[in-house]
């Protein structure tokens, strides 16, 4: 159930934490505890095309990017079920050691930094090629509803004890929100809700451009399901070596 896996670096379909922190989601309900909302209800209204959506996000991010080695990103990954404050999940780190124009595209070597509870988990580095998003599954049976799009101004990420950019009048940046929700279809033939929110930026580097990632969706525990939102929020970036 959910979204399947997304990497860092290329959304192919959707879960943002589902596989790093489901296990660790009915602990965070049971010790939370309080009173939760009913499950998400199914309300999905007309049925919007898959492309329609996909384009839309890519027409946000429209560049040109320029790479450039030391380009850095910061994300903070949280779980929370509905009504409760997040708990920090994970956080990662990437930074780009190398660019290296090829035929058509530009590759990139990027150290991917993983830290849990303060502590390394895994580190690697990982080659990348840049692409845009791809949201839309031939074979799939799953359904988009509810989708709207925001122009506004939010805050830059930025490291508390930094300055921000001067690069951005009065510490703000453009960004587009997107809101949809995809039904699911499980194995049993059930439609499951879940409500996705996804914030870009076209104004920040590359591997910032999803500055915010959220998908609310009913996990099982073992009583009924609860509403748990996942998010992956951009929290600190730069554009080059310092």
């Amino acid at each position: 159930m959910g979204f399947g896996v997304m990497t860092r670096f290329q959304i192919v379909s959707f879960s943002i934490l589902h596989a790093a922190a489901t296990l660790s989601i009915p602990l965070l309900i049971f010790l939370l505890g309080g009173c939760l909302e009913p499950e998400l209800q199914n309300k999905p209204g007309p049925a919007v095309p898959c492309p329609e959506i996909e384009k839309a996000l890519n027409d946000s991010l429209p560049g040109p990017w320029t790479f450039q080695v030391g380009e850095f990103t910061h994300i903070e990954d949280t779980a929370a079920p509905v009504n409760q404050p997040p708990s920090v999940m994970r956080d990662t780190a990437d930074l780009v050691l190398q660019v290296a124009p090829q035929q058509g595209y530009t590759g990139l070597r990027i150290e991917h930094t993983v830290v849990r509870n303060g502590s390394t988990d895994t580190s690697e580095v990982i080659d990348y090629a840049p692409t845009t998003f791809r949201l839309c599954a031939a074979d799939s049976a799953d359904t988009f509803h509810n989708f709207e799009v925001t122009q506004t101004k939010v805050p830059v990420p930025h490291a508390p004890q930094d300055p921000c950019d001067p690069r951005y009048p009065n510490c703000q940046m453009d960004v587009s929100i997107f809101k949809f929700d995809k039904l699911v279809t499980t194995a049993e033939g059930e439609r499951l809700p879940l409500h996705v929110m996804i914030t870009t930026s076209n104004q920040v580097p590359y591997l910032s451009r999803i500055v915010q990632f959220c998908v609310t969706e009913p996990l099982e525990t073992n009583g009924p399901r609860i509403p748990v939102t996942q998010c992956s929020t951009v929290r600190n970036f730069r554009f080059k070596a310092p």
